[in-house]
Order: C-alpha cells, then structure tokens, then sequence
C-alpha cells in the first residue's frame, strides 16, 4: 500500500483516471513494466478490528466509490469511500474508532480502492461479524461544516427540521451512492418516501 503507478509499459499514467490506468494494465502483451514511486502511507493510516456481537448491526453509513456520488465534499474528484454516518447505535459507535471523514481503504483483505460504492457496501455488508478495516484520514467533518456556513450563500446540509440531509433519505438517489450497511435502515427509508 502507498505505492503509486507512474508508467505501464512506457505510458505515463500518473495523471490518468483510474479507468485509464486500467486499460493500460489491460492490454495485451506478454510483459508488464511497471514504473512506480513508494510513498509513504497516508495520514492517519490504521487498522481497525472491530467486533460485532450476535445479531448486532455495524451501524454506520458509506458514500462515494468509483463512478458514484462523490463522498468527499472537500475534493470533488475524489472517487474514495468515505463514512459518511455513525448511528447511536451499533458496532461502530461502541467502537469508537471510527470518525465520519474517515476514508475506507480495505475491509477483510478486500481493497476498496477503485470499488464502486455498491461494491463497497456488499464488502461490508457481507463481512461478517469480525471486520477488518483498513482506514486512513480522510476529511474533517467539523472544519466542513464551519466552511460552508461561511461561504456565502452555501446551505449547510440542514433540513429546517435540524436533520442532515443525507439521514433523511435524501441519499436514495439512481446510483444509491451513500448507503446505510444495514439493510433495515435501507428498507426503512425507503418506506419513507
């Protein structure tokens, strides 16, 4: 991990998207020649074992993946996924480790790196009852909040109700790309609406 991809077979791919650097590994040939750089692991990079009892939901909602909504509000091509919810309730919250912002990175050997948000949420929704997270900062939550409320003009994501926008439903969209990990949560927005 924090190995980047500069050229695949002489082609520059270090500002290519995602799906182009793909392609270029893709293509046929009987050798690949890699150029890469090794970074160092990014901020805030930790492993995370968390443990849910019997019948205990994880409790936590994901956005963004690859070719979704977007789930860094700070970086708008940022293809990440991103926890985007801890509810009162659950694994996560007795946890304690993880923060709203925190960037997913892999879950039980799986990478999330270039996942789709729907594959992302069937990871972790069929990751059993031990969950291994690799995660790694992400965005601040509150310094967002407090920048958009000043940048005129801007809403701040609240409902005249006081609820955020994305635990309203409002997240159900065509490309479901912000999902709660347990399935009653889906099933009880969508019931909403």
């Amino acid at each position: 991990m924090g190995d980047r991809i500069l050229k695949v077979n002489e082609v520059d791919v270090s500002r290519a998207t995602h799906q182009e650097a793909v392609m270029e590994l893709l293509k046929p040939g009987n050798e690949i020649k890699l150029t890469i750089q090794h970074d160092p692991l990014p901020a805030g990079f930790q492993e995370i074992i968390i443990s849910k009892a019997d019948g205990e939901r994880l409790g936590m909602h994901i956005k963004g993946g690859l070719n979704g909504q977007r789930g860094n509000p700070v970086d708008p091509t940022d293809e990440g996924v991103f926890v985007s919810k801890i509810n009162s309730v659950g694994a996560a919250r007795r946890d304690g480790r993880l923060k709203v912002g925190m960037r997913l990175l892999e879950v039980n050997g799986n990478s999330l790196l270039g996942a789709t948000h729907q594959d992302a949420v069937n990871t972790l929704r069929t990751a059993g009852n031990e969950i291994h997270l690799v995660v790694c900062k992400g965005y601040d939550k509150s310094n967002l909040i407090h920048s958009i409320g000043t940048a005129g003009g801007m809403s701040t994501g609240y409902s005249r109700h006081g609820s955020r926008a994305s635990e309203t439903g409002s997240e159900l969209s065509q490309s479901q790309s912000t999902s709660s990990l347990d399935r009653e949560d889906d099933e009880r927005l969508r019931q909403l609406h």
